[in-house]
């Protein structure tokens, strides 16, 4: 069994379906031997990589930027749903306020550092999800990628 953490794309970027962006992360969570799933908190990839843990049943950590942050407006209610279901919550900066950019980079190490493999819904574009891989093949840490179309 193994502990996996995930990143992937913002709502913008969003070309699947989301039920299909679940079942593939579902396939890969049972094929990876998924026991735990350490995800973000941002919209669209981390939260509903999060959903599709609970579904199989694989507990999942919710790591919060800092602890003001409550995501993005259409995505609130699936961010208060989240912390309600997470096994646990990890927050990474106790302000209420924006504490800066590098706050996402602390996030992303930990869960790296904290898991055996990296699961990434990614496309090849530069960006945090593009941060993430290269902090994980830094560290030897496999990364497993998902189809975005």
């Amino acid at each position: 069994m193994a502990a996996i953490a995930v990143t992937g794309h913002r709502p913008e970027k969003l070309v699947l379906p989301e039920r299909e962006i679940m079942n593939r992360t579902q396939h890969a969570l049972h094929n990876l031997g998924a026991n735990l799933v350490y995800q973000g908190m941002a919209a669209v990839y981390d939260l509903l990589a999060a959903r599709a843990a609970w579904e199989l049943g694989i507990p999942f950590v919710a790591c919060l930027p800092w602890r003001g942050w409550n995501g993005r407006k259409d995505w609130r209610a699936r961010h208060v749903w989240a912390l309600k279901n997470a096994f646990e919550i990890v927050e990474f900066d106790t302000g209420m306020k924006y504490p800066g950019p590098h706050i996402f980079q602390v996030r992303n190490e930990y869960m790296i550092d904290k898991s055996d493999q990296l699961l990434a819904f990614w496309d090849g574009t530069p960006g945090g999800t593009h941060n993430a891989i290269g902090y994980a093949e830094s560290k030897n840490v496999f990364v497993s990628y998902i189809e975005t179309t």
